[in-house]
């Protein structure tokens, strides 16, 4: 059977971010009929020869042609202004079709962002004090 393939867009910028990332990293391991491509764990080879710009670049093109492989995106969603590239990554997967998986993760937070939530084909609720309805 051939994996579905998952492209997990997340803010990765402090410790709590990465440490939820690593948490349901393992946890979605479990899942044997899916494939995920985490963008903080990509490189690229050989980073230090190139300008900031030119790596930025380089990241970018890769994240796309990423996006553009996988059946569904899910991201991780952690209020209103969670992630301007997390939120980029989400609408041009919907953009292009791709099913988005919104997971809500913050506790604290009971606002999020219209366009990340209608933009979604699944809204999967880890503890957060928005409901769907």
């Amino acid at each position: 059977m051939k994996k579905i393939k998952v492209y997990v867009a997340s803010p990765c910028f402090n410790k709590e971010e990465k440490e939820k990332l690593e948490m349901y990293e393992k946890y979605w391991a479990k899942y044997e009929n899916y494939e995920f491509y985490f963008p903080f764990k990509q490189k690229v080879p050989n980073a230090w020869k190139y300008t900031e710009s030119q790596w930025a670049k380089r990241v970018f093109k890769a994240d796309i042609k990423a996006i553009k492989k996988c059946k569904e995106v899910w991201v991780l969603n952690y209020g209103l202004y969670s992630d301007s590239g997390t939120a980029w990554e989400a609408g041009y997967a919907y953009g292009l079709g791709k099913k988005v998986k919104n997971f809500l993760v913050n506790k604290e937070e009971d606002i999020y962002s219209l366009m990340l939530i209608n933009g979604s084909s699944e809204i999967i609720d880890f503890g957060c004090l928005y409901k769907q309805k």
